[in-house]
């Protein structure tokens, strides 16, 4: 389903005030240049940690950019980098791990933006069993989903832990196994899982690895590298990643109304926990925010942190060049638009 064109008939009586805060004056709304549509490749449900692209839908964000942006649901069967490398996605979602693998096998992909500034990768161990430093993953067993295989084992292997030291189980995206005692951890996100179990009683401990040598970036923008250099696309991108920033800025600065999003429109039929959503939107949106984003804007790739990715993958077996993957090109441009207003 197109979700922008739904929506946008919706809400058509938001439609100045999109196109004030997107920066197309009144006056100018009807003169916003057609450019054409997107399709936004999300890289799991629509859940709320994609609150904000859902409030730059609702809005009309996209619309006042002169793009149709249709969202398209991911999930645990979803590989997103062959979509985007096969033209059905224009930008796509998933973890700079699987972008990295994919182009280290030719799929000609660039990360363009990240909307995390911290790495929420953590070990979940129970509160009664808790795992506090690397060297406690000795000899455990560890549920590791496979997409996450390459970020977990690069993570023991930054702290001198090899993979024969460890005992690897193969699980979906489900803490279940780690409650029924089948598994002594479990490899999320600080935002997700751990939100789960508390809300079912289960406490829990976090051994996150950005304080042990894996510190980063997360949540991708990726994008095929010759979508840079084609003038009406590259037009696109930017007025996706304009409309993205005004509607990350308002999920930051109401919180609930990318809940609300959430559970009545995009995700209405997942049957999410509204509690739950409710926290992971908080934690998400603390993962949005730096000192970097504060000089920079959203969605900023600060060298200093793209260089530790880089390192991160280095580590896990995954070689190459910091220009081979990221591109700050278009957020720069977009910041040297604002400065010269």
């Amino acid at each position: 389903m197109n979700r922008s064109r739904r929506s946008f008939c919706e809400l058509a009586g938001r439609g100045l005030l999109a196109a004030a805060a997107a920066g197309v004056g009144p006056a100018r709304a009807a003169e916003v240049p057609k450019l054409g549509s997107v399709t936004w490749q999300l890289g799991w449900l629509e859940t709320v940690e994609y609150a904000g692209s859902y409030v730059a839908d609702a809005n009309g964000y996209y619309r006042a950019q002169g793009i149709d942006v249709t969202i398209a649901p991911g999930g645990p069967s979803v590989a997103v980098p062959p979509l985007v490398v096969a033209g059905r996605a224009l930008i796509g979602n998933s973890t700079i791990s699987a972008v990295a693998q994919a182009r280290t096998s030719g799929a000609p992909l660039k990360i363009v933006a990240t909307g995390w500034q911290r790495n929420p990768e953590v070990f979940i161990s129970l509160a009664s069993k808790p795992i506090a430093k690397p060297a406690d993953l000795i000899g455990k067993r560890l549920g590791i989903p496979s997409d996450d295989l390459v970020d977990a084992l690069g993570f023991l292997h930054v702290n001198n832990i090899r993979d024969d030291q460890v005992h690897v189980v193969p699980v979906q995206y489900d803490p279940t196994p780690l409650v029924a005692g089948e598994i002594d951890a479990f490899f999320g996100i600080s935002t997700n899982e751990p939100i789960k179990l508390a809300l079912h009683g289960v406490a829990t401990h976090q051994l996150a690895i950005e304080n042990f040598g894996v510190p980063g970036l997360f949540q991708p923008y990726f994008v095929r590298e010759d979508a840079l250099t084609d003038p009406a696309t590259r037009a696109r991108l930017k007025a996706f990643l304009r409309a993205e920033r005004l509607g990350w800025r308002e999920a930051l600065r109401d919180p609930d109304l990318g809940v609300r999003l959430t559970l009545q429109t995009y995700g209405a039929a997942l049957g999410l926990d509204p509690k739950g959503q409710q926290l992971e939107s908080r934690a998400t949106n603390a993962m949005f925010t730096s000192t970097d984003t504060q000089a920079h804007g959203l969605l900023w790739m600060p060298a200093a942190k793209i260089a530790g990715t880089i390192a991160a993958l280095h580590r896990a077996g995954i070689a190459m060049r910091a220009n081979d993957l990221f591109d700050t090109s278009l957020l720069a441009e977009l910041n040297a638009e604002k400065a010269s207003r």
